[in-house]
């Protein structure tokens, strides 16, 4: 299980939207431990850097917080990754995201419509594609 600045994480997904910049430090404990009757094999200790404090959020309560859905069934990609986690347990630093984009997308089953929700992180790669100039047109 992992613990980010002491604080235990019952879900490892956060560790793929914690600013790789921010941390510190990264401790690997073998050791079987208890915590809440549970009995987890291995620690993961991230340690940030000093003043930085990842927002951790749900993708459902992300959602919430930030898109108006109706009912219609959702999917989440964080990048090129689609989530197929529980979207109610599912850990997200809510600093390290760039922007979120919303589709309604089709699918070919009885013609449903599902919402695709992309959240981009801030990565040097995402940010460099975000301050590209696009200009379209017809070529004037």
């Amino acid at each position: 299980m992992v613990f980010v600045n002491d604080v235990f994480i019952e879900n490892e997904s956060v560790l793929g939207t914690i600013n790789p910049n921010e941390i510190k430090n990264i401790k690997i404990e073998k050791e079987s431990f208890n915590k809440n009757d549970v009995e987890y094999y291995g620690k993961i200790l991230i340690e940030t850097k000093s003043g930085y404090e990842p927002n951790l959020i749900t993708l459902k309560a992300l959602s919430k917080k930030y898109i108006k859905l109706n009912t219609n069934p959702v999917v989440f990609q964080i990048d090129e990754n689609v989530i197929s986690e529980n979207y109610d347990t599912y850990l997200v630093d809510e600093n390290f995201i760039l922007k979120i984009v919303v589709e309604s997308v089709k699918t070919s089953d009885e013609n449903t419509e599902i919402h695709l929700v992309k959240l981009v992180t801030r990565t040097p790669e995402n940010i460099k594609k975000a301050n590209e100039i696009k200009i379209r047109g017809d070529g004037i």
